[in-house]
This record gives structure tokens, C-alpha cells and sequence, in this order.
């Protein structure tokens, strides 16, 4: 599978492709949403993996691109459980809520890959 990740935490993001990248699965990380459009013009994503925050402000443009191009890409959504959704957000299919930052497990990862 190949999964695109957007998130504003490099740290984060690129411990969770690891974690992805040894479960056999290519990834790509980004955290500017320009970036993130590039990505999606040029590669066709089984998953994107974005945080609530690249959502909220620039990610219903990502999340239109990914829809239109390849309707069978699977869009999940990271927030904190602080964060209120006040989006249409028909078009997602998941949306993890986070209690913490902290590693994610493998379950989580199986359930936003999957």
C-alpha cells in the first residue's frame, strides 16, 4: 500500500511512517499542504493520513483532490481530543481521536492503514 502522511509534527510523522514503513507499506510525509497537493498529482495514495490542524485550515482542498482523482482513497483524520469537529467531513472515512501525543499502537495503525 502506499500512504501519504500530512501532519505539522515531523517528529510524529515520521515515527508513525516508520512504524507503517515496517508494517511493508511506502509512505510519504509532508507537513505543507502545497506539498501534500504535489504528492497527490503525481502518486496515487491507498491512504491519506492527515492531523485535524492541516485539515482545518487547508485540508478540505486535500481532501476534494483525493475524492475527485481516486474516490477509492481511504482519508483519515488524526485530532486531539481537545479539538472540536465542526467540519462536513462526509467525505472522511476515519477520524482517530488522540487522548495524548504519544506512539501510536499497532491497532491504531492497522485501523487507519486498513
Amino acid at each position: 500500500m502506499r500512504i501519504l502522511i500530512i501532519h505539522e509534527d515531523n517528529v510524529m510523522a515520521n515515527e508513525l511512517a516508520r512504524q507503517i514503513t515496517q508494517m511493508g507499506h511506502d509512505v510519504d510525509v509532508t507537513s505543507e499542504h502545497q506539498t501534500a497537493l504535489t504528492h497527490l498529482k503525481e502518486q496515487r495514495y491507498d491512504t491519506v493520513i492527515s492531523e485535524f490542524w492541516s485539515f482545518s485550515i487547508n485540508g478540505m482542498g486535500i481532501v476534494y483532490t483525493v475524492k475527485e482523482s481516486t474516490p477509492s482513497t481511504k482519508i483519515v483524520i488524526i485530532r486531539d481530543r481537545k479539538q472540536s469537529v465542526s467540519h462536513s467531513l462526509e467525505l472522511v472515512d476515519k477520524i482517530i481521536v488522540r487522548p495524548s501525543p504519544r506512539r501510536f499502537t499497532q491497532d491504531e495503525i492497522k485501523s487507519m492503514v486498513f
